[in-house]
């Protein structure tokens, strides 16, 4: 009828079938390259895992021998800052590896803000000197950061 209005009509739900594709199935190379790729996370792979743990452990040695040679470290500080001492939080990263004997390698400074190229010298100095236990699997590279506060520690 004229001046009618229209019913509705019921839109019929979308076939799953014809509007969704399967999901793709897993392809481990497919995810290896998007994990080189970084376009995509995936997770870490057994090996990765065991390495990170390898690191870790090691990591946690390194620690151990610059908390033995602490005095070595509070007397660049001192040096370093005989009259002012350095702002709180001052960081200085030294890199460094450590070759298959336990010796460190390729000292240098990384980053520094405490303002003083001399404690960061001295720091490298000191490493230079010390022995470190034998990586596992090898050379192993490090950056180690020194954070001093007021106190000079």
């Amino acid at each position: 009828a004229p001046g009618a209005a229209a019913a509705p009509v019921a839109a019929s739900p979308p076939d799953p079938a014809t509007t969704a594709a399967a999901p793709p199935a897993f392809d481990p190379a497919e995810a290896a390259r998007y994990m080189r790729s970084g376009d995509e996370a995936v997770p870490p792979t057994a090996e990765e895992l065991d390495e990170r743990d390898r690191a870790s452990g090691y990591a946690a040695e390194i620690r151990d021998v610059v908390r033995a040679h602490r005095a070595q470290v509070a007397t660049c500080y001192e040096r370093a800052f005989k009259t002012a001492p350095a702002a709180r939080g001052a960081r200085v990263e030294i890199g460094f590896s450590v070759d298959e004997q336990g010796a460190p390698r390729a000292i240098r400074p990384v980053e520094n803000t405490s303002g003083s190229d001399g404690l960061a010298a001295c720091l490298a100095q000191r490493l230079a000197g010390w022995r470190f236990p034998r990586p596992p699997g090898g050379a192993f590279e490090a950056v180690y950061p020194f954070v001093f506060s007021a106190a000079g520690r």
